[in-house]
């Protein structure tokens, strides 16, 4: 089982989990198993075989685990990843201190993931610790991401990331092919003028009795994929019929050919509540056991986690970026 596939499994069923929240989900399936990963590490046996089990069903657990935690823990801080700022804090309330086999695995198994100290009765500086650290590493493209209106003063922990990836696409979104034209919604015959892109590219494509696959290259490891459904398909239909099978050969069986292509320019934005998503997965035990997070601290008061909130936004404007946005806590 390779990562591609570890992600394209976790990708499905956290966004068929995740969907019934909205009409059109934006996730970032690699911010929330980055969190995950670090959650693991602090678990209790119980809650750490709980997870690995969901992540890696029928496989020989916890070598997989172990492999695939590196691998993802390297993803932000390889020279493919040029474009992509990510960067992860954990905070943890005064009250408490961090143990010192955690503030090992946070220095030599993570990338761009700190640690701070925090009073979590002053929700105002929190949210200022936050922000700043967000700001600083996304280069000021990421501001204001938590509100301390998002905060409480009974938490004791938080676990955030912060992802910005700014796609060099001038080639592929601009405003020299673009002009009004209608866009049909929904699978109906709704539609609305929008500002759309209008060329013919030599891209990675392939088509199936279902659906027209065509991808956009930014990087080495980075495109977007873009699927549309035949006319006699619905959105809802693929989306429902959606495996991590098709999903890996979406991303993996394409050729390159000559493809007429109309995009919209859009903004897709997503605020989503993960708890219930992953409880439906099978990740239980981080949520409903007192004290499930034994490994961060020392201190002998119990930690576990309470929700988990993910934001994210997709944009693809007409100046030639496409960017996209997650926040993850």
């Amino acid at each position: 089982m390779d990562l591609q596939r570890v992600l394209a499994n976790f990708s499905v069923s956290l966004y068929n989990n995740a969907m019934t929240q909205c009409s059109s989900c934006c996730l970032s399936p690699y911010a929330v198993l980055f969190e995950l990963f670090i959650i693991h590490y602090a678990c209790d046996k119980i809650a750490a075989a709980q997870l690995r089990k969901v992540l890696f069903p029928g496989a020989r657990l916890y070598g997989n685990f172990r492999h695939f935690s590196s691998a993802l823990y390297g993803i932000p801080n390889t020279e493919e990843g040029d474009g992509l700022s990510f960067n992860s804090l954990v905070l943890l309330d005064k009250t408490y201190n961090f143990a010192s086999r955690f503030k090992r695995f946070i220095r030599v198994k993570t990338v761009r993931t700190s640690i701070e100290i925090v009073d979590f009765a002053d929700l105002a500086s929190v949210s200022s610790v936050v922000n700043k650290k967000v700001k600083d590493e996304s280069a000021n493209h990421l501001n204001g991401v938590m509100d301390e209106t998002k905060l409480r003063t009974f938490y004791k922990l938080l676990l955030n990331n912060a992802a910005y990836f700014d796609g060099p696409s001038a080639e592929f979104f601009s405003s020299s092919f673009t002009k009004e034209e209608k866009f049909y919604m929904d699978d109906s015959d709704r539609s609305v003028t929008v500002q759309m892109m209008h060329k013919i590219f030599l891209l990675p494509y392939q088509e199936t009795r279902e659906v027209q696959i065509v991808a956009f290259p930014f990087r080495p490891s980075v495109a977007i994929y873009i699927v549309l459904p035949w006319f006699n398909h619905t959105l809802k239909q693929i989306e429902t019929s959606l495996t991590s099978k098709k999903l890996s050969n979406w991303l993996t069986s394409q050729y390159d050919y000559k493809v007429d292509v109309r995009i919209p320019k859009f903004t897709l934005q997503s605020t989503l509540k993960l708890k219930d998503a992953l409880r439906n997965m099978g990740v239980r035990d981080i949520f409903d056991r007192y004290g499930s997070l034994p490994g961060i601290s020392d201190n002998s008061m119990g930690l576990s986690v309470s929700e988990i909130f993910h934001e994210a936004v997709m944009q693809v404007d007409l100046n030639g970026k496409v960017s996209v946005n997650q926040h993850n806590n």
